[in-house]
């Protein structure tokens, strides 16, 4: 489900015109993937003949703009609300230790929580990828929905 630079790409005009500011649409894919640009910036893009490109970029960067500054983004209507990322965030070990035998941790220092059947973020400061270990990924990994993700 994470969003590559090509998929951006795919969906833009090709025509490498600059009116958007940059020298490439390529260039201008990865400022899109990274919240620096705009759509409103191609031009090109809002003609009718882009119309089904445009849509699909719309889709891609409004999931974009509810990633934390983690990167994280939780996808809702796949959730289950398993409770897996919770029990299995190391944050959540070590606030409570009874979540490393599968309990549902009691601690209110948690990164996330099953509020009415979904995962939610509670303290996302509290996520190690905000600090040095970028590379945690556990809370993606035993999601069996792929509700969550990295971009």
């Amino acid at each position: 489900m994470a969003v590559s630079v090509m998929q951006v790409y795919k969906n833009l005009p090709g025509l490498n015109c600059g009116k958007c500011g940059e020298d490439s649409c390529m260039s201008f894919a990865v400022k899109l993937l990274h919240g620096e640009g705009k759509l409103e910036q191609c031009s090109p893009i809002l003609n009718s003949g882009y119309t089904t490109k445009k849509k699909e970029l719309e889709e891609i960067i409004s999931g974009l703009g509810k990633a934390e500054k983690t990167g994280l983004i939780i996808h809702e209507k796949f959730c289950s609300g398993c409770g897996n990322c919770v029990i299995a965030c190391p944050v959540s070990a070590m606030a409570d230790p009874g979540a490393m035998g599968g309990k549902g941790p009691k601690s209110r220092d948690l990164v996330f929580r099953v509020i009415n059947g979904k995962v939610k973020i509670v303290d996302i400061s509290r996520c190690r990828r905000t600090g040095e270990d970028k590379r945690c990924r556990i809370c993606v990994d035993v999601c069996p929905t792929k509700a969550i993700e990295f971009v």
